[in-house]
C-alpha cells in the first residue's frame, strides 16, 4: 500500500535526476519510506516533485541499479528489502573482477575499524554492550566449531559498528567483513590457538568499550588487527 508521503518540489539543475535520487534516499533514511513499501507511480511522482517523468524514470533506474529500489514489472516500484545484501554482492563481484586480494580488504578494514571503535566507546548504548557480551560468550563456547566461531566474531565487529550509532559505518564494515570472511585465506587463519587469541583481543576491546575508554579501545583494536594482518600474511605464503 502506498502511503501519503509528501514529495517536495525538486530544484531544477543539469542533473535533476540526482536531486530526485537524493530526495528518495533521504525519505528512506529517515524512515518515512520503509522497506518493502511501494512508491507512487511515475506520473504521481512527476507531479509531486514538479519534474518530468523522464527525470523520475532516470532516478528510479539509478536507485534500482544500486539495489535501493526494486522495480517489479506489472506491480510497481518498491523500497528494497535487501539493499545491503545487493550492495555486498555487487562489491564482491567488482572486487573479484579487479583481482582485489584479502590484504587489500584488510587494509581498508584497518582504516574503518579505528574510527569505528573510538565512536563505539563514546556512543555505545547498554544494549550494544549486552549484545557484545553475548557474542563473546558465543565465541568462547564454539572454539571447536569454526563456522559458528567466525560468524560470532564477524557479528561482534558488526555490533561495534552499530554502537557508533552511525549507519554508514555499519554498511561499510558489513560489506568488507562479509567479503573477507568468505575468502579462503581468511578462513585458513583460524585454528584453536588463533581462536584463543581472538577471544583475548575481543575481551579487551569489550572491556574498554564498556568503560567508554576510546583510547584504550583503539589500542586494543590496533593490536587485534595487526595480529590478524600478520596471520593473513603468513597464511598467504603457505
Amino acid at each position: 500500500m502506498t502511503t501519503n508521503i509528501k514529495y517536495n518540489k525538486i530544484d531544477a539543475s543539469p542533473k535533476i535526476y540526482e536531486n530526485i535520487v537524493n530526495s528518495i534516499r533521504g525519505l528512506i533514511e529517515t524512515g518515512e519510506l520503509k522497506k518493502g513499501e511501494r512508491l507512487p507511480s511515475e506520473r504521481k511522482l512527476s507531479d509531486q516533485f514538479g519534474v518530468s517523468r523522464t527525470a523520475v524514470r532516470e532516478a528510479i533506474k539509478s536507485l534500482n541499479e544500486i539495489g535501493v529500489l526494486d522495480v517489479q514489472v506489472g506491480r510497481g516500484t518498491f523500497v528494497s528489502k535487501d539493499a545491503s545484501t545487493k550492495l555486498i554482492d555487487k562489491m564482491g563481484l567488482l572486487m573479484m573482477m579487479e583481482s582485489v586480494n584479502t590484504s587489500d580488504l584488510h587494509e581498508v578494514r584497518q582504516v574503518l575499524e579505528i574510527p569505528i571503535i573510538r565512536l563505539a566507546a563514546l556512543n555505545r548504548k547498554q544494549k550494544n554492550i549486552e549484545n557484545l557480551e553475548k557474542l563473546l560468550e558465543e565465541m568462547k563456547k564454539n572454539i571447536d566449531k569454526p563456522e559458528v566461531f567466525i560468524k560470532a566474531d564477524t557479528n561482534f565487529h558488526l555490533e561495534l559498528a552499530r554502537a557508533t550509532q552511525n549507519t554508514v559505518f555499519y554498511i561499510l564494515i558489513n560489506t568488507i567483513v562479509t567479503i573477507l570472511q568468505n575468502a579462503r585465506e581468511f578462513i585458513l587463519q583460524f585454528d584453536k590457538e588463533e581462536y584463543k587469541k581472538a577471544i583475548f583481543y575481543h575481551g579487551e576491546i569489550l572491556r574498554y568499550v564498556t568503560n567508554e575508554d576510546s583510547d584504550g579501545a583503539e589500542l586494543s583494536m590496533k593490536a587485534h588487527l595487526k595480529h590478524v594482518g600478520d596471520t593473513l600474511e603468513m597464511t598467504s605464503k603457505k
